[in-house]
């Protein structure tokens, strides 16, 4: 999907799930279209894909959460996830949290 499709769909959501890769974290077009999306969506979930290429997991994981936290305080409904889909990590987490 072009970016022109994805701004146009934008404003049409209730809800959105963004996969950010987490090798390069928030570019400035995620967080354009993140910026987009907190001012239409009630909910949002974030997930962070590629998780097996960050080194120190733990600290990756607070500081990505404390930082989505601080920029999107006006969501009350934001869930971040993270995963590997190439080593199949924390999949059913995200596919268990989607059933819910």
């Amino acid at each position: 999907m072009s970016i022109k499709k994805t701004f146009e769909k934008i404003s049409i959501v209730d809800s959105a799930i963004v996969i950010i890769d987490s090798s390069e974290g928030i570019d400035n077009q995620d967080k354009r279209i993140l910026d987009l999306i907190t001012d239409k969506a009630k909910s949002i979930i974030i997930i962070f894909n590629k998780i097996d290429l960050i080194k120190n997991k733990k600290d990756f994981k607070l500081v990505t959460i404390k930082d989505i936290e601080l920029t999107m305080r006006q969501i009350k409904n934001i869930k971040v996830l993270f995963c590997s889909a190439f080593v199949k990590k924390d999949i059913n987490n995200i596919l268990k949290y989607l059933s819910d």
